[in-house]
Order: structure tokens, then C-alpha cells, then sequence
């Protein structure tokens, strides 16, 4: 599968001459006509009006002055201060999250505020109160917060695994989806909404009754999209993520047929795969399926369930929509814990995120 290539935003500068560093170093003595023709063009409105403020601020310190060694000084300090404005951070996908409660059918909605060192839940109030709502009118919320992008822009559903509902790894998740993901301006992907579930409890057999007892909010969910969100739209789901959507798409009926459906590392019976596969290829116009024959998350899970794992096996099934993607053979993971696990390599491969943006496009 080719791999797309990451073409990253970058400042441009068009003064008189080449560039405003040829320009600065070429001539000592600058006239502030010159300077003031100067035009920073950026996409970005913050970084345009302090690179203004610093031309004034600290170029204009070595037009006036004739004498060679200070004018030298006033130099390095003016490129150490625009420095800083010369690159421009790559696009950075948006990430909202819907929250589904086992106890009830209503939800919480926001999104994400991602900080240096933490990922806290923006939830959506209405009188200061955290506002529960329909995911219909979740939805509808989301959709309003995206509709400046074009209509042929992609969302991104995403459906979590066991724990990973805990701060730790949803800061680990949206921080690693902001750095990597959907920067490219070849991307489609405007924005991931991540729907989570109570997967919070140490015990694995309370959170398999936690996403049983919220099958029908997701359901609920999936079936609400078409009616709201104007937008094409795709769902990956990973590892515990996958038996939820699984015991979801069992138990009611889905009308919702998303683009691509992408089983990431599922945890999953893999008997319960080769007899409901219809179910799949019904949810989505292309299937894939991600495995790694020596996950050792998922040989945890076969040990406690006592049955091989959809994401451990290579089970190729002759079906034009469904794809098994081998990931057995990675060697670019780049976190210490999952080169050990090979659990989470979507977070940490680059030869699988791209892939995965290529899917995605």
C-alpha cells in the first residue's frame, strides 16, 4: 500500500528582495522605509502580529547605528527573536469526545483540551451545569462545530479499548493523534471523535459488562450519524473497542454504512469473527483488519478467556471488502512498553500511521 507523504506548513517570506535574512545580511545599514514595506505572509494571525511587533522591536535597533560592532549584536539579536516565527506548527486535526454511561442512554459531549502535560474533558454546560444530552443532539452539536470545513472533509469515529478510558491514556492517545495524525494538507480527516466507555475497572470482566450494558447508546449513536453529521465519515475501533462494537452490532440493527471500518489489534473471539463477518461488511463499504501474531496484550486476554484473538491470528477470509494488514513484522515502534506488548502500534509506528492516513483518505 503506498504510503502518502507528510508535507508540513511552513512560514513564507516575501520582502523586496529574496528573503529578509539576505536582505538583513547584505546590507549593514537598512533604511526603515525598506523594512516597513516588509510583509510577513502567514496562515497564521498570532504568529503574523508578533513577527510584526519583532521587526519594529528589534531589527529596527541596528538600522540607526553606524557602528559595526553594534550593529552586529543588534543583528543576532533580531535573528534569535524571529526565530522562534519562523516555522509554524502543521495543521492539528480537532478532537471532540462523546461520553456514553452504562447506567443511562444519555450523554456528555465537549472536547478535548490537550495541554502540555495533561488531556482534560471541555464538556459542553448549559447554566454551568455539564449538559446530558441525545447522541442525536450530540451529534448535532459536533456538526456545528465542524461546519466551516468542506463537505468532502472526513470524522473520524474512534472507539477505545480496556482502560484506556483512564486520564493516562487518553492523554497518551489524543497528544499522539494531534502530533502525528491528519497533518498532512493532503489529509481528509478534519476532526476524530472519540467515543468513550466506561472501561475504567481494573477487573476485565466488569468492563465486558460495562460496554454490554451500554450497547444500546452506541447503537443509538452509530444510527443517529447519517441524519447529522454532513460530513464522510469512517470508525476505527481498537482492541476491547472492537468486541463492544461487535456486541453492539449483534444485538440491534445499524442502517449507518461508514466508508472504511478499521478493527485495530481486536480483542475479539476469532470464532465469533468467521461466523458474523456479514456483520462487518454490512457496517462499512471496506473493512481492515490490523493483527500482530505476537501482541502479547491479546495472549493476556486469550489466557483469561481461553480462546485465540481476532488480533493474534492470521485468518485470511476470501472477501473483496475485508483486508488483514500484518503488522507482525514492524520494527519502528517507538515507545519502550509497547515494543515488548506490540499492542498500541497505531500510536507508535509510523509505518502504520501512515498507512492508516492513506486508508483514511
Amino acid at each position: 500500500m503506498k504510503l502518502s507523504n507528510l508535507k508540513l506548513e511552513t512560514f513564507d517570506y516575501k520582502p523586496a528582495s529574496n528573503s529578509l535574512l539576505a536582505v538583513v545580511l547584505s546590507s549593514p545599514m537598512l533604511s526603515l522605509n525598506l523594512l516597513k514595506n516588509t510583509e510577513l505572509e502567514t496562515r497564521n494571525t498570532k504568529h503574523e502580529t508578533k513577527g510584526q511587533e519583532l521587526y519594529n522591536k528589534y531589527i529596527c535597533l541596528s538600522l540607526a547605528n553606524n557602528n559595526t560592532i553594534m550593529h552586529y549584536k543588534n543583528l543576532i539579536l533580531s535573528v534569535l527573536f524571529i526565530f522562534p516565527y519562523l516555522n509554524v506548527k502543521a495543521k492539528t486535526v480537532k478532537q471532540f469526545f462523546i461520553k456514553i454511561s452504562p447506567s443511562g442512554e444519555r450523554v456528555k459531549y465537549g472536547k478535548f483540551k490537550i495541554k502540555k502535560f495533561s488531556t482534560k474533558f471541555d464538556y459542553v454546560k448549559k447554566n454551568l451545569i455539564i449538559d446530558e444530552a441525545t447522541t442525536n443532539d450530540a451529534l448535532l452539536w459536533v456538526n456545528h462545530e465542524i461546519q466551516n470545513f468542506p463537505k468532502e472533509a472526513k470524522v473520524l469515529f474512534f472507539i477505545h479499548g480496556f482502560w484506556a478510558s483512564l486520564p493516562y491514556s487518553l492523554n497518551r492517545s489524543t497528544k499522539k493523534f494531534e502530533k502525528y495524525y491528519f497533518t498532512s494538507d493532503s489529509s481528509n480527516v478534519c476532526a476524530i471523535i472519540h467515543i468513550i466507555w466506561d472501561a475504567n475497572s481494573i477487573n476485565y470482566k466488569r468492563a465486558v459488562k460495562s460496554l454490554e450494558n451500554s450497547t444500546k447508546t452506541l447503537a443509538s449513536l452509530i444510527n443517529n450519524i447519517p441524519q447529522t453529521i454532513d460530513h464522510k465519515y469512517s470508525l476505527m475501533c481498537h482492541s476491547m473497542g472492537n468486541r463492544f462494537l461487535f456486541e453492539t452490532i449483534s444485538k440491534y440493527e445499524i442502517s449507518t454504512k461508514f466508508e472504511e471500518l478499521i478493527l485495530m489489534a481486536p480483542d475479539l473471539d476469532y470464532r465469533k469473527y468467521e461466523k458474523h463477518s456479514y456483520l462487518f461488511t454490512n457496517l462499512a463499504s471496506s473493512v481492515y483488519i490490523f493483527f500482530h501474531v505476537k501482541d502479547k496484550t491479546l495472549l493476556m486476554s486469550k489466557t483469561y478467556n481461553g480462546i485465540e484473538r481476532l488480533g493474534r491470528m492470521k485468518k485470511y477470509k476470501d472477501n473483496t471488502n475485508i483486508h488483514f494488514i500484518d503488522c507482525s513484522d514492524l520494527n519502528d515502534i517507538d515507545d519502550i512498553i509497547d515494543m515488548y506488548n506490540k499492542h498500541i502500534y497505531f500510536l507508535n509506528s509510523k509505518t502504520i500511521r501512515k498507512m492508516l492516513e492513506n486508508i483514511l483518505k
